[in-house]
């Protein structure tokens, strides 16, 4: 039977047979949670006992159903990374270089590619930043790359679908969801973290990537074919592309995908259906001002305060004529912290924001 804790330390014997424990964190007990309500077994189950049905199928259901629940474009919008099986050179010795990762933003009404980027590194904060910058604004330069079709996706996405990677958890993508929405003037971006462990809510853009890779390793040289096929280690003896090269075909074979006519669309093409969409809506960006560019840059997680040298970080100091007075105190008396932006890229300047 159960006893009221009281009456069991009010009795000596109890007492005896009593060890005081410890409680784990609130923030360990919350994560444990989630994770628990998100198994497919006792935790859904237990979800479903608590809260009901509907509210576990708007909760946990949504990854599997978004492509018929999304009723707008930019309403359900997902971002995935792939490892392109192609080798490529660089521009000026014509050496070997390793892999680049491509990251695209899929639109789940109209199965469009809003964005994309190429990137020598593993997926970090940069591949997401990056990618939304190429999707959140009009697309330009497409004469150059010798593309002719047009490319018509753009705007800010409502809620950006992501996996759990430690990159993505970033104050760098928070922060710029935040300046994007411009104190409520343009659209709030909502951050949505797929589960755990569950790689079919990312099937969607799986999918291009599929295409995409059959289609690299059928018309490129050096292209890495599968183990299974003759000649898969002669791939680097056949690299001759530049990064330019990879830019433009992986851009030319992104737009035919989009003039490709869809099944699921009932026969249109995602650009087609990605105007019906603009039909019944107009995205509203804001101004791409300088300061909103620097928002894309890679935010440092801890302040700094300057002095005499300047602001200093990675074991450098930088300075402005233009800083000279960010030595004064605040309006408590305090010295003055800032936050810095930078490029990975390029560290010869950063950003600073009081």
């Amino acid at each position: 039977a159960r006893l009221p804790i009281d009456e069991l330390l009010s009795d000596p014997a109890s007492v005896s047979q009593l060890v005081q424990i410890k409680l784990p964190s609130r923030s360990w007990f919350h994560s444990y949670v989630k994770w628990f309500s998100t198994q497919p077994g006792e935790g859904a189950q237990t979800y479903v006992t608590r809260h009901g049905q509907a509210d576990w199928e708007d909760n946990f259901l949504l990854f599997d159903t978004f492509a018929q629940k999304a009723t707008l474009p930019l309403q359900y919008v997902f971002a995935d990374h792939y490892r392109l099986d192609v080798l490529h050179v660089d521009d000026e010795y014509r050496e070997i270089l390793s892999r680049l990762w491509l990251t695209l933003l899929i639109d789940a009404f109209s199965r469009g590619v809003l964005g994309l980027f190429l990137a020598y590194e593993d997926p970090t904060i940069e591949s997401i930043l990056g990618a939304l910058r190429h999707a959140i604004w009009p697309k330009t330069g497409l004469d150059e790359l010798g593309i002719d079709l047009p490319w018509a996706c753009y705007g800010i996405p409502q809620r950006l679908f992501l996996d759990n990677a430690g990159a993505h958890h970033s104050y760098s993508l928070e922060e710029l969801a935040r300046e994007l929405a411009g104190v409520g003037r343009y659209t709030q971006m909502v951050l949505v973290f797929r589960p755990p462990y569950q790689a079919r809510y990312g099937g969607l853009v799986e999918r291009i990537f599929g295409n995409l890779s059959g289609q690299l390793r059928e018309m490129l040289p050096g292209a890495v074919l599968k183990p299974d096929q003759r000649h898969w280690h002669n791939a680097s003896q056949a690299a001759c592309l530049l990064y330019g090269d990879l830019v433009r075909i992986v851009s030319q074979l992104v737009v035919d995908y989009m003039h490709t006519p869809h099944r699921e669309l009932d026969g249109l093409t995602p650009h087609q259906k990605w105007l019906n969409g603009m039909q019944l809506m107009t995205p509203v960006l804001p101004p791409f001002t300088p300061q909103l560019e620097r928002c894309f840059w890679r935010l440092h997680p801890e302040t700094r305060v300057a002095t005499s040298h300047g602001l200093c970080m990675f074991g450098l100091h930088y300075w402005s004529p233009q800083l000279a007075g960010i030595r004064g105190l605040d309006r408590q008396g305090r010295r003055r912290r800032f936050h810095l932006r930078y490029d990975p890229i390029d560290l010869s300047h950063v950003a600073v924001f009081e």
